[in-house]
């Protein structure tokens, strides 16, 4: 599977050009590019590397759980007994890689860092609401979802203030 991603260009040790990212200056060089999603992936786990991000000597990646819960000191790739480091250039990567949410169809236009797209669907205020009929197959965004009950399944709607108190009985 690949991912279209958002990379930086250049050198870490522009002093500048990180300055300017700090600043929010948006005059940083972008390039779109392609590239395997196994590659910002626990080899472990499969899934997403965040940091704090560890490397074996020869250079595999480790995410911290499977840092923390390895005894041995021994990649578990190559075996070569080893200290895991802390893998700075990797953390950088994968903070710079931003992909969209998976839901602008219904109205999310965010561009989330790659590791945290699983956490923020779970929370997307804009993530697909479906219809709580059983035959009823909708699909849509909570406003879409509205409209269709009331509409469709003839819902009645209440409006209610931020200060009022409501008590909800469901059956």
């Amino acid at each position: 599977m690949a991912l279209s991603l958002v990379a930086m260009e250049g050198s870490s040790s522009n002093k500048r050009q990180v300055e300017s990212l700090r600043d929010g200056d948006c005059n940083a060089k972008r390039q779109n590019v392609a590239m395997g999603l196994e590659a910002l992936e626990c080899s472990v786990f499969s899934k997403p590397l965040k940091p704090p991000i560890y490397q074996c000597s020869l250079g595999h990646f480790l995410c911290l759980s499977c840092c923390c819960e390895n005894r041995d000191n021994k990649c578990h790739l190559c075996s070569v007994e080893t200290s895991f480091e802390r893998c700075f250039g990797m953390e950088h990567v994968v903070k710079s890689v931003a992909v969209p949410c998976s839901n602008p169809q219904y109205g999310c236009v965010q561009q989330i860092s790659y590791y945290q797209k699983e956490e923020h669907e779970k929370t997307c205020p804009n993530a697909p609401c479906f219809c709580p009929e059983s035959v009823c197959g909708f699909v849509g965004s909570t406003m879409a979802l509205l409209g269709h009950l009331t509409a469709k399944h003839k819902c009645p709607v209440s409006t209610f203030h931020e200060s009022e108190v409501v008590n909800v009985c469901l059956y």
